[in-house]
């Protein structure tokens, strides 16, 4: 399954809609049942405001945001490999 929901500005991400529509869309209700990835400090917050757990995923563009997502996100990885071991280990909940 290959599933993608994106937010192209920073305005849409200050408000908790873009992420409970992709919710809804998948046919989830409760944000605790979900896992936002995102890329940007603002993004992270608002998801985490609205109850979702949050992986802060490094993005080249967005480096300089990369130690306040390390520190606002539930896990923060720098590669899909990384999180991927977490999850491995630690099972579906982000784990800082």
């Amino acid at each position: 399954m290959n599933l993608r929901w994106t937010a192209r500005t920073l305005t849409a991400k200050k408000k908790p809609d873009v992420y409970l529509d992709a919710l809804h869309r998948f046919g989830v209700q409760n944000p605790v049942q979900a896992t936002v990835f995102e890329d940007s400090p603002v993004g992270i917050a608002t998801a985490r405001a609205a109850g979702f757990a949050t992986v802060g995923i490094y993005d080249e563009p967005m480096a300089e945001f990369w130690p306040q997502i390390t520190q606002t996100a539930d896990f923060a990885s720098r590669t899909w490999q990384d999180w991927l071991q977490n999850v491995q280990q630690t099972g579906p909940a982000p784990q800082k």
